[in-house]
């Protein structure tokens, strides 16, 4: 069973089913053209930047305490304060 949801994981998440869902993509933002909220979808670049990001490259480290978590809301609450002043 397990070999089973190895295989599936793998169509799933291989290579060839990465590449099926990118040029799948591209044809729909070919064949759409203009007509689509670049806002809302995620460029190609971004997605192909995200598989192949440098692994060495510091991601930026997201809160996890309580004490970080507080501080980075009171941030964000600052920064939208002062966009709106």
């Amino acid at each position: 069973m397990k070999a089973l949801a190895d295989l599936v994981a793998h169509e799933a998440l291989g290579q060839r089913a990465r590449f099926e869902r990118y040029a799948a993509d591209m044809l729909f933002m070919i064949a759409a053209g203009q007509k689509i909220d670049t806002n809302r979808t995620d460029r190609f670049s971004k997605k192909v930047g995200e598989i192949y990001r440098n692994p060495f490259v510091a991601v930026q480290k997201k809160p996890e305490t309580k004490a970080e978590i507080v501080d980075y809301i009171y941030q964000k609450v600052e920064e939208a304060r002062q966009e709106w002043i």
